[in-house]
């Protein structure tokens, strides 16, 4: 009856001995885990840090930019003022060469000959 109680109390001795080791193990690895997650925290504090600020600047030159597009918006861009230029001196050319060309004057001999000469 000893020798049953005695087994057992060694049997639960070590069974709480392993419980015990393999709880230290489970505290190592957390505080492993633990350590790189701060290092992880401190690296992504580092890094964006300044972002508010930046995201700040560019939020502000995008409204400045948004609101130079809508004062822009009824001014036409430089391509379509030299389009428009473009398309005024054509518009003048053909204008200066249907008012200026050489009119035909009929001779007496039935032959046409530009006026002027």
């Amino acid at each position: 009856m000893v020798t049953i109680v005695l087994a057992s109390n060694v049997l639960i001795a070590l069974l709480c001995l392993l419980t015990a080791w393999q709880l230290l193990q489970a505290r190592v690895m957390i505080r492993g885990i633990a350590d790189t997650l701060l290092q992880v925290e401190r690296d992504t504090h580092a890094i964006l840090g300044e972002a508010p600020n930046v995201i700040i600047i560019g939020q502000v030159s995008v409204a400045s930019l948004r609101q130079n597009l809508n004062q822009d918006k009824g001014k036409p861009s430089p391509w379509q003022r030299l389009r428009l230029t473009l398309t005024l001196l054509n518009q003048a050319q053909r204008i200066w060469q249907s008012r200026f060309r050489p009119i035909p004057i009929v001779t007496g001999q039935g032959r046409r000959t530009p006026r002027g000469r």
